[in-house]
């Protein structure tokens, strides 16, 4: 396999957006309106209706099967009202709502996720939960990216011009699939990338003289360091990544904490969005960097792209 075929980032086609009634995915929707144009993609809104459950007392399958016709109507209806009215506000046609809208029975996640199925969606938008910036446990959010392998976009704010992407890596195989998709959105918006990897020094060292843990020498920690930096610049340099796209503009960061997800938000004002892998390496002196985006994902005010893993 030669280097441009692995590094390969599979093309945008078809983009899902996960709707709500309160106007809160609409930043979703724009983003991914102006991705559909940039990959040129389809996008489809998709809005999911709790019905009737069929083990209502006394009810009929015609007339539960009326009530939930019923139900879904009115729903795509105040669906479509307004999201004819945030089209025109874009600048679009309103009536682009009639090609872009679904409304599906089901609870939201499960309606998203079987939707990815059966359209073949290779991309997911969804806007904020509950208060800005906030990804609950329990959320649509939480379910959908614990579920797909698809990528999966969380847009907790408005939409601004992405002039910077900002890509940690730990190394593993998954993180570096996120880091060329990452290189690929930069191209495409012509956006700068910054590449980071958080190096967590080892507290204990396990001598085998030594039945406890001792603190780890100086100089022990020096080369772990050292090779976990020749580590990482390795990885960039085999992506190639001027040969693949001769315009961007990237630069690597090599940053030490304790906690990666920290050192990542602190850089949160520097970028515009954080695309990262969902899983990634174990170990002594490194992060487990699925916990880590999770906890990006709750509290980033940029979008993040987090990229599931493909060995799942």
């Amino acid at each position: 396999m030669s280097d441009q075929e692995k590094n390969q980032v599979p093309p945008i086609r078809r983009i899902l957006v996960g709707a709500d009634e309160d106007g809160r995915s609409n930043a979703g929707l724009e983003i991914a309106l102006d991705l559909a144009a940039r990959f040129d993609a389809r996008c489809e809104l998709v809005h999911a209706v709790q019905v009737p459950p069929s083990l209502w007392p006394k009810m009929d399958a015609v007339r539960l099967a009326a009530l939930n016709a019923e139900t879904l109507t009115s729903a795509w209806r105040g669906q479509r009202s307004r999201l004819g009215v945030f089209l025109e506000s874009l600048g679009r046609d309103p009536h682009e709502a009639d090609d872009l809208l679904q409304v599906l029975p089901g609870s939201p996640a499960a309606v998203i996720l079987q939707r990815i199925a059966d359209w073949k969606a290779d991309l997911v938008v969804l806007g904020p939960h509950r208060r800005r910036g906030f990804i609950d446990f329990g959320s649509t959010a939480r379910a959908v990216l614990a579920e797909t392998r698809v990528p999966v976009w969380v847009q907790p704010g408005p939409v601004h011009q992405i002039k910077t992407i900002l890509a940690p890596v730990d190394q593993s195989h998954d993180s570096l699939v996120a880091l060329d998709r990452a290189a690929g959105l930069a191209a495409t918006f012509g956006a700068k990338l910054k590449i980071m990897h958080c190096f967590v020094p080892p507290d204990f060292a396990y001598p085998a003289s030594v039945d406890s843990p001792i603190p780890s020498p100086t100089y022990v920690v020096d080369e772990i360091r050292a090779s976990t930096l020749a580590e990482f610049e390795r990885h960039i340099a085999e992506r190639k990544l001027g040969e693949s796209y001769p315009d961007l503009e990237y630069e690597h960061l090599f940053l030490e904490g304790a906690d990666p997800a920290d050192r990542i938000l602190a850089l949160e004002d520097q970028a515009d969005l954080i695309v990262m892998s969902t899983h990634g390496r174990t170990g002594l002196s490194a992060a487990v960097l699925g916990n880590v985006t999770y906890a990006v994902l709750k509290s980033a005010e940029i979008p993040v792209l987090a990229i599931r893993s493909t060995l799942l």
